[in-house]
């Protein structure tokens, strides 16, 4: 992305957030407060169940909570800050990029240890590149793309070589979480038990699916800036215990608040912070998984919708988004259809499609024309307080069109299984969409080639075609041109319906300063710290 889209991004980011979120972030005249050093902070994590923290292994989960804690533990060559903007963090600098654009250059900043003390240099870097694109079933693989080798061509200077050009692979850099060589040659596959990176606070325990607990490091390039002891991140099964947790003192952050508790928890001396996200609601239906997302090639599973797209036309005319949002999230996200949010700023801007109408008598004549006689939909969900009452809406907005929807609460690993599976007809959740960027969504999760996360078997090769040459073409302009053909291409198959687009509020107790919360989602505390006083 080039200075001048970024200034247009955050421009236009800042603008949204001013209109849709009300919220006050920054400090008062009197300049910000004290940090006394030490404490332990617990944040809850209602978003997703923490996975398996190797990089390389998909997560068990949303992925989300893993992010949360490798923001804390394990940092990347490059990060997106809170207007979406990509900036340089273990990287001294931007990538160049050869006039073949076959080699790609990242600078290296100097002085930097891993957590277990060893340098961090471009070998290093180099390292953590090559397992990423040869470990079998990386996660890493597909947004590392072309790239088929990393070298050290000096000291803090790393080359990424590709089999042919990936104008996007920045984007994928703010997820490029950089691991201790001399750790994963002791783990090797079973990094994730013990990882050690370079980060503010470095791995202690874990309890599987429950939680992680960090502490402070004393290797930290900015120790200075750290101030507490340690941090536990915690999954809170539902929302209600969640909010149980905060009133009761055994969580001092939430990283996600359902909008029918933001009073009641600022009541209790809690401060409600925010963004506008990248991620959104959405309804995601099964068009060719049935062997499992990592096994294609994909085949329709015979099903209602999967078979039918006048059927699934007709379920995204029946839903209202405006009074969708008004009555399952009390006006508090913002109702909009595409993969990308308007937090992508400038990318969203030049590749965003119009909205299918709500239009329910349309929807009716549709139904009859699929042939379907009396169509069933069996919907999954996260069966919380918030997926229920949004299950519910969706179930009479299709019920008076004729498509009878079936609703199935699950828990969130159940989701997870289940969905990559493709076990399942239809679900509802929200995206892990973390990037500014378009190919992360995009072609991380929609191509059809290779890509362990296309749990919807969309096999569209329109849609294909546009992911790969997205990759392949230097311009912005030529890379909006293909978005906007690849979003068309999701909006028309409607493997997903996206519904409203987040807007993420987190709860901080009132007694701690220098949390944030950003468009990723993640709720940011490793630098934060109690009040002096």
């Amino acid at each position: 992305m080039t200075m001048g889209r970024t200034r247009a991004a955050a421009a236009l980011l800042s603008a949204t957030l001013v209109i849709f979120l009300g919220l006050a972030t920054g400090a008062g005249a009197a300049g910000p407060p004290k940090i006394q050093d030490g404490g332990t902070v617990v944040v809850g994590m209602l978003n997703s169940i923490p996975g398996n923290l190797d990089p390389d292994r998909p997560s068990g989960a949303t992925g989300v909570a893993d992010n949360e804690v490798w923001n804390a533990m394990c940092e990347t060559l490059y990060d997106d800050d809170a207007h979406g903007n990509t900036v340089p963090l273990l990287a001294s600098g931007p990538m160049t990029i050869s006039k073949d654009k076959l080699t790609m250059t990242i600078p290296l900043r100097k002085g930097i240890r891993f957590n277990d003390g060893t340098p961090f240099d471009a070998r290093a870097v180099a390292a953590t590149f090559n397992r990423d694109i040869t470990i079998p079933g990386s996660a890493r693989r597909t947004i590392l793309g072309q790239v088929t080798s990393a070298t050290a061509s000096g000291p803090y200077t790393v080359e990424l070589h590709m089999a042919s050009p990936n104008t996007a692979l920045l984007g994928g850099m703010t997820n490029e979480h950089i691991m201790s060589p001399t750790q994963l040659a002791k783990l090797g596959a079973n990094f994730g038990s013990d990882p050690v990176c370079v980060g503010a606070f470095m791995y202690s325990s874990s309890e599987p699916g429950q939680s992680v607990t960090l502490v402070r490091s004393p290797y930290y390039y900015d120790k200075q800036d750290v101030h507490l002891d340690k941090l536990v991140f915690q999954y809170e099964p539902s929302d209600i215990a969640a909010a149980a947790a905060l009133e009761a003192g055994d969580i001092q952050a939430l990283d996600n608040v359902p909008r029918e508790e933001l009073k009641n928890i600022e009541d209790n001396g809690f401060r409600i912070i925010g963004s506008l996200a990248f991620g959104a609601w959405r309804i995601g239906i099964n068009l060719g998984n049935v062997n499992g997302y990592q096994d294609p090639p994909y085949s329709n599973p015979g099903t209602p919708l999967s078979s039918s797209p006048k059927l699934r036309e007709a379920f995204e005319l029946a839903i209202d988004r405006k009074t969708l949002n008004r009555v399952v999230f009390g006006g508090t996200n913002v109702p909009g259809c595409t993969p990308l949010s308007p937090a992508a700023g400038t990318w969203y801007s030049t590749t965003v499609i119009p909205c299918t109408p709500y239009d329910p008598p349309e929807a009716k004549a549709l139904v009859q024309e699929s042939g379907m006689a009396d169509p069933t939909v069996q919907l999954l969900f996260s069966g919380n307080v918030q997926g229920q009452i949004l299950g519910e809406f969706v179930q009479a907005e299709e019920k008076a069109v004729g498509i009878d929807v079936v609703l199935t609460p699950v828990d969130s690993a159940t989701l997870a299984s289940r969905t990559h599976a493709g076990s399942y007809q239809a679900y509802i959740d929200t995206s892990s969409q973390v990037k500014a960027d378009p190919d992360w969504i995009y072609a991380s999760f929609m191509s059809s080639s290779g890509v362990p996360s296309n749990v919807w078997g969309d096999a569209n090769p329109s849609l294909a075609l546009d992911l790969d040459n997205s990759r392949k073409t230097v311009s912005d302009q030529a890379r909006e041109t293909l978005y906007r053909a690849a979003q068309k291409a999701i909006m028309t198959d409607r493997s997903l319906i996206y519904l409203v687009h987040v807007v993420n509020r987190a709860a901080v107790s009132s007694q701690i300063v220098g949390a944030q919360i950003r468009p990723d989602q993640d709720l940011r505390v490793a630098l934060a710290g109690y009040k002096a006083g």
